[in-house]
């Protein structure tokens, strides 16, 4: 069953945890129907994955978005590397290249 991400718009104990208005957290979509028509709890806004130099939006994370990069310039990459070091490492590939 799909969890959907609310918030708790006043006191309510869901799920044997009580919650503040403001808290967030995750119903099953039946749940979530009766939560928000009770007007107990909404729905979270979707995440926001704009990024980028021009703030383009796209639906890829901009990990994806620089491993496609990385394997364009043929730079292995190590699992290990968080976005900085793959960034700085395809920086470094295009430098030699020039």
């Amino acid at each position: 069953m799909e969890q959907q991400k609310l918030i708790a718009r006043k006191r309510l104990t869901y799920n044997h945890r009580k919650l503040a208005a403001g808290d967030e957290f995750y119903a099953p979509a039946l749940h979530a129907l009766l939560l928000v028509a009770q007007n107990k709890a909404r729905s979270a806004p979707p995440p926001v994955t704009a990024y980028g130099q021009g703030g383009y939006f796209s639906g890829k994370s901009r990990m994806t978005d620089l491993r496609e990069q990385a394997g364009a310039l043929g730079i292995e990459i190590d699992g290990r590397w968080g976005e900085r070091r793959l960034a700085a490492e395809i920086e470094l590939a295009r430098s030699a290249r020039r």
